[in-house]
Parts: C-alpha cells; sequence; structure tokens
C-alpha cells in the first residue's frame, strides 16, 4: 500500500507536470474554454509560405493534441489522489505498482491490465 507520502510525491510530480504541458501548450495554441487550438502561422503570402504555413499548423495540431491529451490525463489523476482513488487499477481494483507510478504517475491501470 502506498502511503502518504509516496501519494504526496506523485501530487508534486503530477503538478510539475501539469505545469510544463499548460506551458509547452500556450506556446503553440490558444485556450478555449476547456480546451485547446492550435495557432495558425503566418509567414507570407507567396505559394511557399503558405505551403509552410499549413505544414506547421498540421504539425502543431498533433502536438496540441498530444499534449492537451496528457494534460487530461495529468488533471484526472490529480482528482484520484483528491478523492483518494489514486493507486488502484481501473481494471481489476489492484494497486497500481509503486515503481509503475514513480515511472507515469497518471498510471490508471496495473502493468497487468496494461497489456491486455
Amino acid at each position: 500500500m502506498q502511503d502518504k507520502k509516496f501519494i504526496e510525491e506523485r501530487k508534486k510530480d503530477l503538478l510539475k507536470q501539469k505545469k510544463i504541458l499548460e506551458d509547452e501548450l500556450s506556446m503553440l495554441a490558444t485556450k478555449q474554454d476547456d480546451s485547446y487550438k492550435a495557432k495558425f502561422p503566418s509567414f507570407g503570402d507567396k505559394p511557399e509560405e503558405n505551403e509552410l504555413e499549413v505544414e506547421m499548423y498540421d504539425e502543431d495540431v498533433d502536438a496540441e493534441k498530444k499534449l492537451e491529451r496528457m494534460l487530461k490525463e495529468t488533471n484526472e489523476a490529480l482528482k484520484r489522489i483528491e478523492e483518494g482513488r489514486y493507486g488502484h487499477c481501473e481494471n481489476c481494483s489492484e494497486e497500481i505498482d509503486s515503481a509503475r507510478l514513480e515511472a507515469y504517475p497518471a498510471a490508471t491501470t496495473c502493468i497487468k491490465c496494461s497489456r491486455r
């Protein structure tokens, strides 16, 4: 069983991760309510500039979606801590191994269930 100190350390890890993700998102997207929208770059009106704008925008949309998903997972883990449900597998209810939570504090499943 994870003790309070272990859970507090994971909470600190998650809060640091949340800050990093929010900072990265703010560089490439604007926040709209509870979600983000990638910013469209503007380099000029020449065809090659327009092509580069679209290419960069596509990359930013992909990055924004990944970062937003990671932020959601982080926020959900913080919520589980507050509700006293942190550290238990959502599939089998067994305790998630401490090493897994140290490596990935937002984990929702034990190793066994994650391989299914």
